[in-house]
């Protein structure tokens, strides 16, 4: 099942999954790549209710736990979302869920809070292009200027030098013949992209009001 998502066959990988589950209803494994198959297509709400499938049966399970708070996040309930991703901090060592953390309280206006739980994100990974943005805006809310051009435009550079990377990957990869690994390669690519064209609009929206030809 596997092997066919990651080849983008999600009806071959759905019908493998099925009859997997018929073996073991309580596969968390079959389980959770059911859950990968609802957010690749772009269905929250399948995720969201995937990844309550795959609690039900390991409340400690840290891919739908972390999970469904970022689709909850998404989804813009945030209460929700925050009680999911303050347990996933417990369940998972990388910054995502302090990242997504982070986020909430940005979009509640307590940008002090976002900055605090940036700062613990990139205490466990200091390389988070992610955390490192979620800094520089919420320093940009709070006046500190000078602070929030370092941490975008290093967010920026991280995460742009980051898809560059994973873009040569892929291709040496379809050279190589394994169009499993380059699509997995550009999906990461399009997602630094993405982040890095974030910190970019971050950074001038603060140019406009904080460096003198703003003005």
């Amino acid at each position: 099942a596997e092997v066919h998502r990651l080849g983008h066959r999600p009806e071959l990988a759905r019908a493998d999954l099925e009859a997997a589950l018929a073996i073991d209803p309580t596969s968390t494994a079959a389980r959770r790549i059911l859950v990968r198959l609802s957010v690749e297509a772009g269905d929250v709400e399948g995720a969201i209710a995937g990844c309550g499938d795959v609690l039900a049966i390991d409340p400690a399970d840290a891919y739908a736990r972390s999970t469904r708070g970022a689709m909850l996040l998404a989804r813009g309930e945030l209460d929700s979302a925050a009680a999911d991703l303050e347990a996933a901090t417990d369940l998972v060592a990388g910054p995502e869920p302090l990242v997504g953390l982070a986020r909430i309280e940005r979009a509640r206006g307590r940008f002090a809070v976002a900055e605090a739980r940036a700062d613990a994100a990139l205490a466990r990974d200091p390389d988070s292009a992610a955390a490192r943005l979620e800094r520089g805006v919420a320093r940009a809310a709070t006046g500190e200027a000078g602070p929030a051009f370092f941490d975008l435009a290093l967010a920026g550079r991280s995460a742009r030098e980051g898809a560059e990377g994973a873009w040569r990957d892929s291709l040496d990869a379809i050279e190589a013949g394994d169009l499993v690994r380059a699509r997995r390669t550009m999906e990461r690519s399009a997602e630094l992209g993405r982040l890095a064209d974030e910190a970019a609009r971050a950074a001038l929206q603060l140019s406009a009001v904080a460096l003198p030809w703003g003005r």
